[in-house]
């Protein structure tokens, strides 16, 4: 649906969806989006799916987009069960569609019509009040470190433990109890992969056993599978926002419904922004500035994800260019400190891959508090 939208300048998007064929027992969702838009040519639709694959590359400049979604979607439906297709002719528009099987509960299935349906209810009978429960956070980045202390403080968990790598998690897990870890996976000493299989291998069932969440900055299968072969229980994608965050903990944690976003909080480190030259193009033109903020946030979103992806050792001309463009995105809006550290990250040709993703988190962490900061002032509407 992002990408229809993104690519039809003109026309329509539509969605359609319908329950395909159905028995007591299972049913086969059908769902298609449909645009108008510039389409695909047919000598590129069957690599369309394919990672980095972008139909023409010369839209990559118009339109963004780093070819990781159709990626993501297709390995997403497939972990399903399901299949994925696309339909195009150039200049007239693109369907792309999947099928889904779903198994339907039978005991929940009748004609009776529940009282109340709430669709963000997520109950499980042994998940700890958020007052109550006993969080270790495993996170070796300051600026992540004090975002995770501010979103526990919004949330009302107050009895949490920070460390600063897999090593000093292993031995808080070993001589404290926790209902919870959340374990960044890249840290130094010893990572989130190692210090999980370590947590896993103690003698002590209570603390072997103990539920552990990553925290990783890698969105593709093949991280999250790795995470889940470690033994992770589950794993939360960054950046996340609030209401992501309480969804995914919600089965070892029960949140209070009142509480508070941190976009309504004061930011105690204020964020660096200048709007001066996207005012005096913008003409007194209110629309022209949100829909270059919008702007700003879709595509330094994109730059950040594959950025992400080329945090290797060694000489990376990827690296390079990708901060490069990151520079100029964070200077339409006069994001100082996005724009400094993105100029240090297109300095680092040749360094480590524990280098780049320190300097990945840091530009990611700069970017997210520069997106709170405009969901909070309203210049970005969520």
């Amino acid at each position: 649906l992002g990408n229809a939208i993104q690519y039809t300048d003109r026309g329509s998007v539509t969605v359609k969806t319908r329950i395909e064929s159905e028995t007591p027992e299972s049913l086969i969702l059908y769902c298609e989006v449909i645009d108008t838009g510039i389409g695909i040519a047919p000598d590129k639709l069957g690599t369309i799916f394919e990672k980095f694959i972008q139909a023409d590359t010369s839209n990559t400049r118009r339109y963004g987009g780093t070819g990781l979604g159709l990626t993501i979607t297709r390995e997403l439906v497939e972990l399903m069960g399901g299949t994925i297709g696309v339909e195009s002719t150039p200049g007239e528009g693109t369907t792309f569609w999947f099928r889904v099987p779903f198994i339907i509960d039978s005991a929940n299935h009748n004609n009776e019509s529940p009282d109340r349906i709430d669709a963000d209810a997520d109950y499980h009978p042994d998940a700890i009040p958020a007052k109550e429960v006993r969080v270790l956070v495993a996170e070796d980045h300051a600026l992540n470190q004090a975002f995770m202390k501010k979103l526990f403080k919004t949330l009302g968990i107050g009895n949490f433990v920070i460390v600063g790598n897999g090593k000093d998690a292993v031995e808080m897990v070993e001589n404290q109890n926790f209902d919870l870890v959340l374990m960044d996976c890249h840290m130094p000493e010893m990572n989130g992969y190692d210090a999980t299989a370590a947590i896993r291998r103690l003698t002590d069932t209570i603390s072997s056993e103990t539920p552990i969440v990553a925290m990783t900055a890698n969105a593709m299968a093949e991280d999250q599978e790795r995470c889940l072969q470690a033994g992770m229980n589950d794993f939360i994608s960054k950046p996340f926002e609030i209401p992501d965050f309480k969804r995914k903990l919600s089965q070892w944690i029960i949140f209070s419904d009142d509480v508070n976003t941190m976009y309504a909080e004061e930011d105690p480190d204020p964020v660096s922004i200048n709007l001066e030259l996207l005012n005096s193009t913008s003409m007194g033109d209110d629309d022209y500035i949100t829909s270059m903020i919008e702007l700003f946030i879709n595509l330094a979103e994109e730059q950040l994800e594959e950025l992400a992806t080329h945090c290797t050792d060694g000489e990376n001309t990827g690296w390079i260019e990708i901060a490069h463009g990151l520079k100029g995105t964070a200077g339409v809006v006069g994001a100082d400190d996005l724009l400094k550290l993105a100029s240090k990250a297109q300095l680092m040709e040749s360094t480590s891959q524990q280098e780049r993703l320190r300097m990945q988190a840091a530009l990611r962490n700069e970017f997210m508090r520069i997106k709170r900061h405009m969901i909070k002032t309203g210049l970005y509407k969520v």
